[in-house]
C-alpha cells in the first residue's frame, strides 16, 4: 500500500498535467458544457441524459476517495481539460477506470495515455490493486487504439450492448493486470 490515506484527496503529477480529486468548487458552466456537447459525449453514456448543474455537483460530491475517485485532469496552468473516474471493489482489489477529455484542443495529444499511466501507477502500485478494467464501444477507434498501445488486454465483449449513431455496437472490455503493468513500466525505466 502506498502513501494515500483512504478518504483524503488525491494529487498526482505527470510531466504536463496535475491529476487531482475533483470538488464541487470545480463544477461550473464550462464543465457542464462538455456534458451537453454531442462530440464530447459521443461515446459516453452521460450524453444520453446530460445533467444540470445541481446534478453535476451531486455527482462530483458522490466520490469518496475510498472506493470512488473522480480525478480532474488539469494543465500546469490550472485549466481543467478532462476527468478520470475509478470505481474500486476493495475485496476483489479490482477497479473500473474511465476517462473523458472535454477540451477538444487536447484530443489526439496523448493526454489519455500520459494521465492514465499515472493513474494506473496509483491504482496498481499505491493502492495495490490486482486489476484495472476499462471499456469502450466497438466504434470508438481512438479508445481501442489507446488501450492496445498502452498494453491493455482484451477482457471480454458484450455483443450489441449499446446503440451508437443509430447502430448496435459491442462494448469491449480491456484489462490491465498489476503484473503486466509492473513488468511494462519497470522495463521502461
Amino acid at each position: 500500500m502506498g502513501a494515500h490515506v483512504p478518504g483524503t484527496p488525491v494529487r498526482l503529477e505527470t510531466d504536463r498535467f496535475i491529476i487531482r480529486s475533483m470538488t464541487t468548487d470545480d463544477v461550473g458552466e464550462h464543465y457542464l458544457a462538455w456534458l451537453h456537447d454531442p462530440e464530447v459525449t459521443r461515446f459516453l453514456q452521460v450524453g444520453i441524459d446530460p445533467p444540470d448543474l445541481a446534478q453535476l455537483r451531486d455527482y462530483v460530491a458522490g466520490h469518496d476517495n475510498r472506493t470512488s475517485y473522480l480525478l480532474g485532469i488539469f494543465t500546469r496552468s490550472g485549466q481543467h481539460i478532462g476527468n478520470q473516474r475509478a470505481r474500486i471493489m476493495p475485496h476483489h482489489r479490482v477497479a473500473n477506470l474511465s476517462v473523458m477529455i472535454g477540451e477538444k484542443e487536447y484530443w489526439g495529444r496523448q493526454v489519455v495515455l500520459e494521465c492514465r499511466a499515472r493513474v494506473l501507477d496509483f491504482l496498481l502500485r499505491d493502492l495495490d490493486l490486482h486489476k484495472v478494467q476499462g471499456g469502450c464501444t466497438s466504434d470508438n477507434r481512438a479508445a481501442i487504439f489507446n488501450y492496445k498501445r498502452q498494453g491493455w488486454r482484451e477482457d471480454g465483449i458484450h455483443r450489441e450492448q449499446y446503440v451508437s449513431a443509430g447502430n448496435r455496437v459491442d462494448l469491449i472490455y480491456f484489462a490491465m493486470f498489476r503484473r503486466d503493468w509492473t513488468a511494462r513500466s519497470d522495463g521502461a525505466r
